[in-house]
């Protein structure tokens, strides 16, 4: 499964098409998160890098909905983004062993359908052939919230 950015020049145009992707990407800031290293009383399984929720009440990362996130982020030129969150990922496995349903102590027995290659194949995809974007765009850690915010 590729990933194929819009090329055709009319419809990035678009003024519908152009007011949607305007409105997706004020979506990902909404829905980026962190996780503060001193969270020890919380049952969140501590991530170094930003990352992004499948929806607005969560503050963990799932496992199955961050392949399509990813595939979303790659669309919007999120390209430091989504390392950050493969990172992530990489980072759980050298702990736990596996990728967990989600970033909680209580997901640690269990698992999604392995997408973590099909989502470093993304990113790398994306990067082979775009590789410099013109201006992309970063979840930094100044701009999500933290596991502590409503």
């Amino acid at each position: 499964m590729s990933l194929h950015f819009c090329t055709n020049l009319s419809l990035r145009q678009d003024t519908e098409y152009r007011k949607f992707a305007q409105e997706v990407h004020i979506l990902w800031k909404k829905l980026g998160r962190r996780i503060r290293s001193d969270s020890s009383l919380s049952s969140l399984i501590f991530l170094e890098r930003p990352f992004i929720v499948p929806g607005g009440r969560f503050r963990e990362v799932y496992y199955w909905d961050t392949y399509w996130i990813i595939l979303g982020l790659l669309r919007s030129e999120m390209t430091s983004t989504v390392k950050g969150m493969l990172e992530n990922f990489s980072n759980l496995v050298d702990k736990i062993g596996f990728i967990p349903n989600g970033n909680r102590v209580y997901y640690v027995r269990r698992s999604q359908p392995p997408l973590f290659i099909p989502m470093v194949n993304e990113y790398y995809e994306v990067n082979l052939y775009y590789p410099k974007f013109p201006s992309e765009k970063l979840i930094s850690h100044n701009s999500v919230r933290s596991d502590n915010q409503k």
